[in-house]
């Protein structure tokens, strides 16, 4: 609509919200990071930008003016979980500012390659697919919301790099023993604090020297309650072992979400947008029972000042637990979930049922666990050999009967109608009952034969 400066330097600009007369009316001051007054060829740049997202809106095929930023932003305003929001933040800073300033119609697959190779110098494979994946589906969300005409990079133009060997990282049952431990065994807690203490360095104060910024002292009561705070954290990572569940999924878990009677959890999850339901253990059942009850939405799990557990708090512990019990780097939170459906895997649970349990919607996510249950493939190959001790029993038998009736025994491909589950699909089946006259009329014969 319009564009004014003020007294002070900044802008003004005013636009209709989605393009129409009829519409909302947007007014909208202008000012830089600091705070401080534009120049005016930048309030005018922006000042188009808002009226090409406008025009989007409203649905014309204008969109000479539609940047990639412009729909990363509306993208991300649509967006329902905030850690989807979080994943497309976290992938657009990888992006240069060029690109973002591209007009999207003008975008071709070279130049994804490029954005692609300069990335794949510094990060892996995997890394760079799912960050071409975000960048996909923004533009896919221009062309739906009609923002845009059409994406500028068509189906199949830009592959994804076929990822190398990932490596599944979870607890072996003696690791995760020691993990739920640690904050218990009193020796190596003295140690690490007082470990701690000796990192500070030494300076000269009014006091003499001393030393600065090493931590607590070990005996002290700050340092007590710091590890009761630590411990109040063990029942949160069982419950994630014993749910298979995110952490960030029982870090939102609710009173009400717990249900004793009927024995069961509902999890929200939401990455996917959606609720599971866990059947609770004799060991989670435990372990939620050990807890002080609350009702509604307050959380289950707490602080021990009363506050709800945070991510930092969660974090923290699993760190300090990892160095007391002498663990591998590579176990992170997450990790807990990988031993949950490592361990179900290697028991040789069914891995659709695996699946169900971790709420996975594309069964090759779970399919990253088969590799672990060599079980189900050992029963494959034992029925085949159960089928064919079957058979040769089968002969036996009538081999046996025949000969002290006086008879001949029957041939092979009879004793294939009583034992062949599948008769209609067997080529040989009741070929053999079938006779035809010999030509010199001296008897049957058999049509396999080599007459």
């Amino acid at each position: 609509m319009s564009i004014h400066k003020r007294p002070d330097g900044s802008y003004i600009i005013r636009y209709y919200a989605d393009g129409r007369r009829t519409g909302r009316r947007v007014q909208e001051t202008l000012r830089g990071p600091d705070g401080k007054p534009l120049p005016f060829a930048d309030a005018v740049r922006i000042y188009r930008e808002r009226l090409a997202l406008a025009s989007a809106r409203r649905g014309t095929s204008d969109d000479s003016r539609v940047t990639f930023s412009m729909l990363a932003e509306t993208y991300i305003e649509f967006q329902k979980s905030e850690s989807a929001k979080a994943r497309t933040r976290q992938t657009l800073r990888q992006v240069p500012e060029g690109f973002k300033g591209r007009v999207v119609r003008t975008l071709t697959p070279l130049d994804i390659e490029r954005l692609r190779k300069d990335r794949s110098a510094n990060v892996k494979p995997s890394t760079v697919n799912r960050e071409w994946a975000v960048l996909k589906a923004i533009l896919n969300f221009g062309e739906k919301k009609r923002m845009i005409e059409r994406n500028p990079i068509r189906r199949g133009e830009v592959p994804m790099f076929k990822p190398g060997p990932g490596r599944l990282v979870f607890f072996e049952p003696e690791e995760w023993e020691r993990f739920v431990t640690a904050f218990e065994d009193e020796a190596r807690w003295k140690q690490h604090r007082t470990r701690i203490r000796r990192l500070g360095p030494m300076k000269e104060g009014l006091l003499g020297l001393r030393r600065y910024g090493g931590g607590m002292n070990p005996d002290s009561e700050a340092t007590a309650e710091y590890r009761e705070r630590l411990r109040a954290t063990v029942p949160f990572f069982k419950a994630t072992l014993y749910t298979g569940s995110r952490p960030g999924e029982i870090l939102r878990l609710t009173w009400q979400d717990v249900d004793f009677e009927r024995g069961r959890l509902s999890v929200w999850q939401e990455k996917t947008q959606e609720a599971k339901t866990v059947p609770m253990s004799k060991a989670l059942r435990e372990v939620l029972s050990a807890l002080p009850r609350g009702i509604g939405a307050a959380a289950v799990f707490m602080r021990p000042d009363g506050e709800a557990l945070t991510e930092d708090d969660y974090k923290r512990a699993f760190g300090v637990a990892r160095r007391l019990a002498g663990l591998r780097k590579e176990l992170n939170p997450y990790s807990i979930r990988h031993t949950f459906a490592s361990w179900l895997a290697i028991k040789g649970t069914p891995i659709r049922t695996i699946q169900e349990l971790l709420g996975h919607k594309d069964l090759r996510m779970t399919l990253r666990y088969a590799h672990l249950s060599p079980a189900h493939l050992a029963e494959a190959v034992e029925t085949v050999e159960a089928v064919e001790k079957s058979s040769r029993r089968h002969l036996v038998a009538t081999s046996s009967e025949a000969a002290s009736q006086g008879a001949a025994a029957k041939p092979l491909d009879d004793m294939g109608k009583t034992w062949w589950p599948q008769r209609e699909s067997n080529p040989r089946s009741g070929l053999e009952s079938e006779r035809l006259a010999s030509k010199d009329g001296l008897g049957p014969i058999r049509l396999d034969s080599p007459e």
